[in-house]
């Protein structure tokens, strides 16, 4: 219900900026306003009350992320840990609200706080085993980078791809006509997973043919030879998402072409388009370092 709702208050925005036929509406920035609006309220489960306390935690959030790269010692680096300690306050101050009350809040902090595992991984109540405050601060921050800024870029990509492709528009507008009339307003994940698979077809080929995160890097664990390249153990290696899915299509010389690859449909049963396979298909990365905030970004993109 919080994403609902945080969409539609996003959807209205947009509505009322159309009114005035001279502005220019973005949609990056419009995406991750939104995005981060699902990190306050979902993933921290803050209470904010007024204009100002939002417009803070945009601000702060923003510097942030902007320069988390920016070398050691510059004014960008400064700024940068201050809005980190702004970020982790907040995520602190969330941790004790919730260990207060004994129980999760429902919102992402709050899960983390509670989360007890046995040695299998799974639910156990008896299990004395939980996240540190550490621990739950550094995961949470994860979140916050992936679901701000890989989620919003993404869901730019998607408008500016339907935007191209009206016939796909048309189809997904269809689909949740259906839906509504079927099931009513009110959404929930499992409606999302099970009756809107043009949707979900959309948002994969979004995240095949414009992967927001191009590489992600690995270390070698010892020497080796890679086609009579030596890479020394310690040595970082990179793999390529975009490479990657730009490789895993032959038969289609134009599969990455924003206007003539857009295929949605291939996604789809019985499709005559061809789809990579799944290890060839990475958005969110491969092996155990594979995106923890994928569930999130997905029921948010959808």
């Amino acid at each position: 219900p919080t994403l609902q709702e945080i969409c539609q208050d996003s959807i209205h925005g947009i509505l009322k900026k159309t009114e005035d036929p001279e502005r220019i509406i973005s949609a990056a920035d419009l995406t991750q306003s939104m995005a981060l609006d699902v990190t306050w309220k979902q993933i921290l489960g803050l209470d904010f009350t007024t204009p100002a306390e939002i417009r803070t935690f945009h601000e702060q959030t923003h510097i942030w992320l902007r320069g988390m790269y920016s070398p050691a010692g510059s004014p960008e680096m400064e700024a940068t840990l201050q809005a980190r300690e702004y970020l982790v306050k907040a995520i602190e101050d969330k941790i004790q609200t919730v260990l207060k009350k004994g129980k999760s809040d429902g919102s992402t902090v709050g899960g983390l706080v509670f989360a007890a595992l046995d040695d299998n991984g799974d639910d156990n109540e008896q299990s004395d085993r939980t996240l540190s405050k550490e621990e739950v601060v550094d995961n949470v921050l994860l979140l916050i980078l992936a679901g701000t800024e890989v989620t919003s870029s993404t869901i730019a990509n998607a408008m500016l791809l339907l935007g191209l492709h009206p016939d796909a528009w048309n189809k997904v507008v269809k689909e949740q006509e259906v839906l509504v009339q079927e099931h009513g307003e009110a959404l929930s994940k499992d409606l999302l997973d099970n009756n809107c698979p043009y949707l979900e077809a959309v948002i994969h080929e979004t995240m095949r043919i414009l992967p927001v995160t191009l590489v992600s890097r690995r270390e070698a664990k010892e020497t080796m030879l890679v086609e009579g390249v030596q890479i020394p153990q310690g040595w970082g290696v990179s793999y390529n998402i975009y490479l990657t899915h730009q490789h895993a299509i032959q038969d289609e010389p134009d599969h990455m072409d924003l206007l003539k690859g857009f295929q949605p449909d291939r996604w789809l049963p019985n499709s005559s388009k061809t789809r990579p396979a799944a290890v060839d298909y990475i958005p969110f990365g491969a092996g155990p370092r594979h995106c923890p905030g994928e569930t999130l970004a997905w029921v948010e993109m959808k």
